[in-house]
């Protein structure tokens, strides 16, 4: 788990630590595990705060409430001192016993959201 401030020799060991895994992984997008608080607005404009299990270029799996599978919602994350950005997906899996949902980001969405410093590109 990386944390703030980031050190670079406490981030080169959890590189090293990790590399075997990634290179292992047959997964369409690499998955990083990241713990990072996530506001999340369902298209029904129900909202709610989440944590972040792992994040990936493709979506990201959250541990909170429970949304049904298809539902359209945003997201909207900060990844350590990066600016907070908004990204829309959709529910692909949910897993009642631990309250887990998986989101996969619309690729339609270009990535692009205001921020508090204005545009940010995903």
């Amino acid at each position: 788990m990386f944390t703030e401030p980031l050190e670079r020799q406490t981030a080169l060991k959890l590189v090293k630590a990790t590399h075997s895994l990634v290179l292992h992984e047959f997964r369409r997008y690499v998955r990083v595990p990241v713990a990072t608080e996530v506001a999340v607005t369902t298209s029904d404009g129900r909202r709610f705060a989440a944590m972040s299990q792992d994040v990936s270029s493709g979506g990201l799996s959250l541990k909170g409430e429970l949304v049904s599978p298809g539902t359209a919602l945003e997201v909207s994350f900060a990844l350590l001192t990066l600016p907070r950005i908004w990204v829309r997906g959709a529910v692909t899996w949910a897993k009642t016993q631990d309250q887990e949902i998986g989101i996969k980001f619309d690729n339609q969405d270009d990535g692009e959201r205001r921020s508090r410093n204005g545009l940010t590109r995903i």
